[in-house]
């Protein structure tokens, strides 16, 4: 799960599929993409996720150990936790435009594959330009 945190109100939005969401202030926005897996930000948001397996109703009274047997399993990075930052290197689910007022990329999923599809907005992915596909 992903979510919108505006540094300069602090105020805390979880992307959707449907809308474009806005902070408080309307300086941060984002959307969760059609795939819905990756997402598009912009202005000045930040984004941090939540492991996914940490919804399940289970989670709560896994040993230590099976924690670590989901991580594995889910491919979560064991000094991340459950919780962490997005935007960090290597991310390639976060596509970030200059508006925090949208539109989200329009983007297609394809065997593992997310082609970016969007000529209309300028983007970065991983802090790089021109990207037109991502694995995710």
């Amino acid at each position: 799960m992903k979510l919108l945190f505006c540094p300069l109100c602090r105020d805390v939005r979880g992307l959707h599929y449907a809308e474009w969401r806005k902070c408080l202030c309307g300086e941060s926005g984002g959307q969760y993409n059609e795939d819905n897996v990756t997402a598009t930000i912009g202005g000045a948001a930040r984004v941090f996720g939540i492991a996914n397996p940490f919804f399940n109703e289970l989670f709560p009274i896994l040993e230590t150990w099976q924690v670590e047997i989901v991580r594995k399993k889910w491919g979560y990075d064991d000094r991340r936790g459950e919780c962490w930052w997005g935007e960090f290197g290597g991310d390639q689910q976060i596509m970030r435009i200059p508006s925090a007022d949208g539109p989200r990329l329009v983007v297609r999923k394809d065997d593992g594959r997310v082609i970016i599809e969007d000529e209309r907005t300028d983007y970065t992915i991983d802090g790089k330009t021109g990207v037109k596909e991502v694995h995710v």
